[in-house]
């Protein structure tokens, strides 16, 4: 959540005494059994009529901020003598059925009540309160809490006065080369702790710890428990949607063998006195192995959670259960369980925990022996999302939820989706990133997983900087799955549209433009076509967008427009976990007419009627086909997924007995567990990668009636100098499918279909002409017949002025306090500095935090201006928030270690770089003097002006610094906390203005901007003028 500063007088009128209204329960973190009437835990309040009279709260209101106190109005209901009302803190403001806050609750906040001319009539701080319990007024008025919430009923009994403090588990998560002596830590004498080691939660009768008690390596020496569980109905069928083909393909078998296990720790604390509820349990996942290295080469995920909400029939969510089709078939927050989780790298450092709630994820893979999990991270469980970099090479690093991904709908897909995901990295589509786990549930080996993203309505809120109430996704029929139901009707309208429209005609085509992003659109359909998907598209079909009118000027994600998913290809490589496929018919697939089909190919079967959209989708398949799709490129990566999986696959082939080359589950009963089978899935995908791309070009040629492929070969006559684009594709060394030499290069494309070709100049030179033809425009379009050969000569530019020696002059990644933007944030920032003697407009440059991505954010003009003068400053604010403007970027940066790079518009040019480590509170590093290659931290930071200001701003003692207010100021005048005489400076060191012993700065004539103020003694102050 984004701090935000927010300047306001307001006053209120205190009605505590008197009130008969008044805030009677809460509940601020639920968890059950009380849900809404979307069969949801929302935390809820409780209103009660304290007094002898009924009471109509028509004009009530409750708030979560002083400064708002009418945020969300009761509508007319009478509430009689001693009856109370329920409001659910959910967000989604609703006053039917039931009545819905605009607003949750949160540990920490305060929660008012004011009548219709708001007055204040109750207040009460949200204390910590765990599930399950609630908190609010006991029979004798006092607040307290209750160990078993009252919903819609008064409160019984005294209740307590508070929750005890969980204990500290020693030794915490992580691996450890010898025996560990186990102790629990409490800051309180007067409670005893329970403790179990089977991930179970402690109640009175568990045992209590002894001296002396030691945790050892466990390996594969103490035999099975949880994995003796069958997860499925194994060898019972028919069971409900459980037949004998579910029973062949992902039927349930014990381990071959004693699967690794390690010791877990849960400890909890229950006071030795009255008044006081237990505290919530602690965790700690302790691997003792001295060969952790030799022992597993992936990192460790752990999972603890209470034995019966995983595998108790009654509510286990990894079972069948009691359920009529099965436990992990239910869905809703119902069946949802609280679980810790950690991840441990491959060195034995734990790189998180969290509690969460999990809950089964998928279709047909919930009936899988090993399942999917989604993984909530809820303010219920403690922090309401995950901070940190999950996937290496990317900035990412909030996650609201993720999926812990077993291996397919069926055991035998795998690594389909992994490797699906990653041939797709750099096309621009929004697909889930992926990273390969080992995990342990209770501290019992679980098998190999992916953790990946869940492309839901957080996904893209985090991804493209939109607020999530903005965030729409559908489903494949197109009804709403999250966000505006009206935008359900928009789209029908658009397939309507498409279907029934003459989509030659240019007019309607453009039209369509503005509803639906089309490059996306065409990129997914052949991603898909590529892949083969069986599964596909009458199935693991969404689209999203962003609720707002179509805007031509927003960056991709923002700017309105439908864009579609790719994700769950575990039918890919041909349509069968079975066996791979490379001559699947993907383009006859993707047009599929008929009840099964037409209703979900009818956009691509009417677009395919523009001849403008046919070329486009004909040559970036092509463009595709020799960059992503190229069988060097796909091999590559499915040998790279072999070194990944393969020294990890026997043990998890044991445990799970898949994959397997038996076709029944008896016979897989019988196997001896080996890699023949694993052998054989990376062969045949060996074998996709070779022979797709001619039987594609070859169905390519049949579906559209193209003539032959032809041969066309760029070339430059320096590689120094500059480069040429085909269609989409730059050709440049860092480009997909590029072996040896960039130049010349050689793709295939189709015979007299038109091609577009341009000439990119490095900086410095210039394009000259095309060879021998005396064609000197830099883009043209050529239609060729035969193989061609096309070189592009460049030259020098004796105009070039290298005006490009910009640098990267501060850095702060961990601005705490010490400036805010122009939203009142303290968002991290980086400055760019220009060095030379002219204006350098920083318009269409690139900047980014990794050299795998160096187009990750573009800058461009907008608002605020892009332009450097000459000796200036840039500032940009690293704060993952597009809509703030075009100074604010679409990534943060991480404090611990990070690099910036900036790049020219040609996204490949590198123009300067910093790197820094260890960032500390409002501490920056960059240029001293500016723009010099030496670097300095700066324990005063001069954002957006000379470095050399630093000296000028030495810390002084807090009890001497200058305080202005408001600040920022909006007002013609800004006060001191004391009279002084002081000078204001501007950004670049320029004297404003003097002032003798006074408090008051005149603002009349000072432009928006930061400015520093320094008094006589030294001391110092900031502020901003709005």
């Amino acid at each position: 959540m984004r701090n935000r500063i927010l300047f306001f007088l307001f006053c209120f009128s205190f009605h505590f005494a008197s009130a008969q209204i008044r805030i009677h329960e809460v509940v601020i973190n639920n968890l059950g059994p009380v849900m809404d009437f979307e069969s949801s835990f929302e935390d809820w309040i409780e209103i009660r009529n304290y007094g002898s009279t009924s009471v109509n709260l028509a004009g009530y209101h409750l708030s979560d901020k002083i400064g708002n106190p009418s945020k969300w109005t009761f509508p007319s209901v009478n509430v009689s003598p001693g009856a109370v009302v329920i409001v659910f803190a959910s967000g989604k403001n609703l006053v039917n059925p039931e009545f819905h806050s605009n607003f949750s609750l949160s540990q920490g906040e305060l929660l008012y009540l004011t009548d219709p001319a708001l007055n204040l009539l109750d207040s009460m701080t949200l204390p910590y309160c765990p599930a399950p319990y609630s908190y609010g007024r006991n029979t004798n008025n006092v607040l307290s809490f209750f160990s078993s919430p009252t919903f819609n009923d008064p409160n019984n009994g005294m209740g307590y006065w508070g929750v005890t403090v969980a204990p500290a588990i020693q030794p915490s998560t992580g691996v450890y080369s010898s025996d560990q002596l186990l102790s629990f830590l409490h800051h309180d004498p007067n409670v005893t702790i329970h403790y179990t080691i089977d991930g179970s939660e402690p109640d009175v009768n568990d045992p209590v710890l002894t001296a002396g008690t030691m945790l050892s390596f466990i390996g594969t020496n103490a035999g099975n428990y949880w994995s003796l569980i069958p997860t499925n109905p194994s060898f019972n069928y028919p069971l409900g949607s459980y037949d004998s083909a579910r029973a062949n393909t992902r039927g349930w078998l014990p381990p071959y063998s004693n699967v690794y296990r390690f010791n877990v720790v849960k400890a909890k604390a229950f006071p030795n006195y009255p008044g006081a509820l237990p505290s919530e349990s602690t965790t700690s996942a302790v691997m003792v192995d001295p060969q952790l290295n030799s022992n597993f080469s992936l990192p460790i995920f752990s999972l603890i959670a209470d034995s019966s909400d995983l595998f108790s029939d009654d509510r286990g969510i990894y079972v069948w259960g009691n359920a009529i089709d099965g436990n992990y078939n239910e869905v809703g927050d119902n069946w949802e369980r609280k679980a810790n989780i950690a991840l441990i790298d491959v060195n034995g450092i734990t790189q998180f925990e969290s509690v969460v709630g999990i809950r089964t994820h998928g279709g047909g893979g919930r009936h899988s022996c090993q399942k999917s999990l989604k993984l909530n991270f809820r303010e219920e469980y403690g922090k309401g999302h995950l901070d940190y970099i999950l996937f290496p090479g990317k900035t990412q690093n909030r996650f609201d939820n993720l999926i812990l991904r077993s291996n397919g709908h069926r055991p035998d897909c795998i690594p389909r989706d992994d490797i699906s995901s990653l041939i797709v990295e750099g096309i621009p589509l929004d697909h889930m990133n992926v990273r390969q786990v080992v995990v342990f549930i209770n501290g019992e080996y679980w098998g190999l997983h992916s953790i990946k993203e869940n492309l839901n309505a957080d996904y893209f809120a985090n991804k493209y900087s939109i607020p999530k109430e903005e965030v729409t996704t559908l489903d494949k029929e197109g009804d709403v799955e999250e966000g505006t139901l009206s935008d359900s009707l928009l789209f029908q309208n658009l397939k309507d549209f498409i279907d029934g429209s003459d989509m030659t005609i240019s007019s309607n085509y453009d039209w369509v433009k503005t509803q639906m992003d089309v490059d996306n659109f065409i990129d997914y359909q052949l991603s898909e076509i590529y892949f083969g998907n069986g599964d596909w598209p009458n199935s693991n079909t969404r689209m999203w967008r962003k609720s707002t009118s179509f805007n031509p000027l927003a960056p991709a994600g923002q700017d309105g427009r439908f864009r579609w998913i790719f994700y769950d290809q575990d039918g890919s490589f041909g349509g069968s976990c079975s066996n791979v496929f490379p001559s699947m018919n993907g383009i006859q697939q993707a047009t599929l007419t008929g009840p099964l089909f037409g209703s979900y190919t009818k956009i691509l079967r009417g677009l395919l009627t523009n001849n403008d959209f046919k070329t486009a989708f004909i040559n970036r398949y092509c463009d595709l086909l020799n960059s992503w799709f190229k069988e060097n490129r796909i091999q590559s990566i499915v040998q790279q997924s072999d070194n990944i999986y393969r020294p990890e696959m026997q043990r998890h082939v044991e445990r799970w007995r898949y994959p397997s080359m038996s076709t029944s589950l008896a016979d897989r009963a019988n196997e001896v567990p080996d890699l023949q089978r694993w052998d054989a899935i990376i062969y045949q995908l060996d074998s996709f990668a070779r022979y797709r791309p001619e039987k594609q070009r070859n169905q390519f040629q049949a579906y559209f009636s193209l003539g032959d492929s032809i041969k066309i070969t760029l070339n430059v006559n320096d590689t120094v100098m500059g480069r040429v684009k085909i269609n989409s594709l730059l050709i440049h060394p860092q480009l997909p499918g590029v072996e040896g030499p960039t130049y010349p290069w050689t793709g295939l494309y189709y015979e007299n279909i038109p091609l577009q070709l341009k000439a990119i100049p490095m900086p410095g030179y210039q394009f000259l002409e095309w060879q021998g033809t005396g064609i000197t425009t830099d883009e043209i379009t050529v239609t060729l017949n035969t193989d061609s050969v096309i070189t592009a000569l460049f030259v020098i530019d004796p105009s070039y002025d290298p005006l490009r020696d910009l640098k990267f002059n501060e850095v702060m990644a961990k601005n705490n306090s010490f400036i805010a933007d122009n939203y009142g944030e303290y968002d991290d920032w980086f400055e760019i500095y220009n060095p030379g003697s002219d204006t350098i407009d920083l318009n269409n440059y690139f900047v980014s935090t990794s050299l795998i991505q160096p187009t990750q954010f573009q800058i461009i003009a907008g608002d605020s201006s892009t332009k450097i003068p000459p000796y200036g400053f840039k500032l940009f604010w690293a704060d993952n928030d597009l809509a703030q403007g075009n100074l604010h970027c679409n990534f943060t940066l991480p404090a611990a270690a990070g690099s910036l790079y900036l790049f020219l518009p040609d996204g490949i040019t590198m123009v300067d770089s910093i790197h820094y480590e260890g960032m500390t509170d409002n501490v920056s590093y960059g240029c001293y003097p500016d723009g010099s290659d030496d670097k300095i931290w700066f324990y005063y930071a001069t954002p957006g002006m000379s470095n050399l200001m630093t000296s000028m701003a030495e810390e002084t003692a807090i009890a001497e610094q200058l305080i202005p207010y408001p600040n920022p100021a909006d007002g013609e005048e800004l006060f001191l906390n004391r009279s002084t005489t002081f000078s204001v400076y501007d950004v670049n060191g320029k004297l404003i203005l003097n002032r003798q012993n006074t408090n008051r700065i005149p603002l009349q004539d000072m432009v928006p901007g930061l400015y520093f103020i320094i008094d006589k003694q030294g001391n110092h102050a900031r502020f901003i003028r709005l």
